[in-house]
């Protein structure tokens, strides 16, 4: 798997959701949302509420195996 300390680990995508659409799966890290670090479920939900406040996309910073890449989520 994915080595990380800190972040959010994807544990399951909805098929059809916004996430699934934008390519993210099982097993990818959440490193930041509109580029603020998280480090937990609670800070990666108050930095999505508070994206959705402002936009209806959110930009993540996601770690695979691969390495890290930017992913623009679009709610809608």
């Amino acid at each position: 798997g994915i080595e990380s300390e800190r972040g959010v680990v994807i544990t399951s995508v909805a098929s059809g959701s916004a996430a699934d659409r934008a390519g993210l799966a099982p097993g990818m890290i959440v490193l930041e949302v509109d580029r603020e670090k998280v480090d937990d479920v609670e800070a990666f939900s108050a930095a999505i509420k508070k994206t959705g406040e402002d936009d209806d996309r959110a930009l993540l910073l996601v770690k695979t195996e691969k390495g890290s890449r930017f992913v623009v989520i679009k709610r809608s």
